[in-house]
C-alpha cells in the first residue's frame, strides 16, 4: 500500500472540507475543526475506514453522512456512539479547552491513559481482516469506521471525517480502502468442498467538479456495474466517483468541468 501525506491548515472555525483520497495520511494543522471529504464509492454498499492518532493532547474524530453522525472515537464508548454533540457540532461549532475536552469520552489521547484500538470489533463488523495500525512509520491508536448501504449512497455519495481539537493539539489520520474478504463455499453430493474467493474488480476513484462556470452532467460506469449512470453538478460543486477501469467518463457540453484520477477505490 502506498501512502502520501496531506498537511491540514490551522483552522479556528469550520472551513470547506478537503478531499482525502484512498491511502492518504493527513496531519494536524492546529486548534479547531478540520473536515475531510471521502466518496461512498461502491453503489452496492461498502465501508469507510480511518486510522486515527490523537497523540497525547486529546482530540475527537467523527464520521458524518448527510448531516448525521455515524461513527466516533472514544475511550470507552463503541464506534457507533453515543455521540458528543456539545463540541465541534453545528451550528455553534464550539471548540473546547483542554480541560473541557478531558471530561468528554469521545475525545481520546494518551493523556487520558491507554486508548483501545477496537481491532477486534472493527474486523468483526466490517469483514476487513489484517489491517495494521502502523502506516508510514506512524503507529495509529484506534480504528473509526462506518459500513454504508446502497440507500446511504442514494442519499449522499460523500461522507465527512471531522476532527475537533483544543489548544496545543496535534493528530494524524490515515484513510484505508482495504476491501472485505468474501468467500463462498460449495459442497457437492460427494462431500467434495471447494472455496471460491470473490476478487473485487479494478476501479479508480475520480475527483470531479463543475468549476468552469457551467452546470455539468458527468456520465460514467460505476464500480461493480455494467450500466452507466449520471451525476449532475452545479457550477462550483465537486464530488468523488468510483469508476470501473476500462470505461470512460464523459461531460455534457461545453465540457468545462474537471476530472482527476485519485487512485484505486
Amino acid at each position: 500500500m502506498n501512502s502520501f501525506v496531506i498537511n491540514a491548515l490551522s483552522i479556528k472555525n469550520r472551513l470547506p472540507a478537503i478531499l482525502l483520497p484512498c491511502d492518504a495520511i493527513a496531519n494536524s494543522g492546529g486548534t479547531g475543526i478540520t473536515d475531510y471529504t471521502v466518496g461512498l464509492n461502491n453503489p452496492l454498499g461498502g465501508v469507510i475506514i480511518f486510522k486515527v492518532n490523537a497523540q497525547s493532547v486529546v482530540d475527537k474524530f467523527e464520521i458524518i453522512h448527510n448531516g448525521v453522525k455515524k461513527a466516533t472515537s472514544g475511550m470507552t464508548i463503541p464506534n457507533a456512539g453515543p455521540f458528543d454533540n456539545l463540541y465541534g457540532t453545528p451550528p455553534a461549532n464550539t471548540i473546547p479547552t483542554t480541560i473541557q475536552s478531558a471530561d468528554i469520552d469521545q475525545f481520546i489521547g494518551t493523556s487520558k491513559g491507554a486508548i483501545p484500538t477496537r481491532q477486534t470489533e472493527f474486523e468483526s463488523e466490517t469483514g476487513v481482516q489484517g489491517v495494521s495500525l502502523v502506516t508510514s512509520g506512524i503507529t495509529f491508536q484506534q480504528f473509526v469506521w462506518w459500513v454504508y448501504t446502497p440507500a446511504d449512497v442514494t442519499a449522499s455519495n460523500t461522507a465527512t471525517i471531522r476532527i475537533t481539537g483544543p489548544t496545543g493539539t496535534a493528530w494524524d489520520i490515515a484513510r484505508d480502502c482495504t476491501e472485505p474478504t468474501t468467500t463462498t463455499t460449495t459442497t457437492t453430493t460427494t462431500t467434495t468442498t471447494s472455496t471460491t474467493t470473490v476478487v473485487p474488480e479494478a476501479c479508480t476513484e475520480y475527483f470531479i467538479g463543475a468549476d468552469g462556470g457551467d452546470t455539468i452532467t458527468f456520465t460514467y460506469t460505476p464500480c461493480n456495474s455494467n450500466n452507466t449512470t449520471n451525476i449532475t453538478l452545479l457550477n462550483g460543486e465537486f464530488s468523488t466517483i468510483c469508476v470501473k477501469d476500462g470505461t470512460s467518463i464523459t461531460q455534457s457540453a461545453p465540457a468545462s468541468g474537471t476530472i482527476q484520477a485519485q487512485g484505486p477505490c
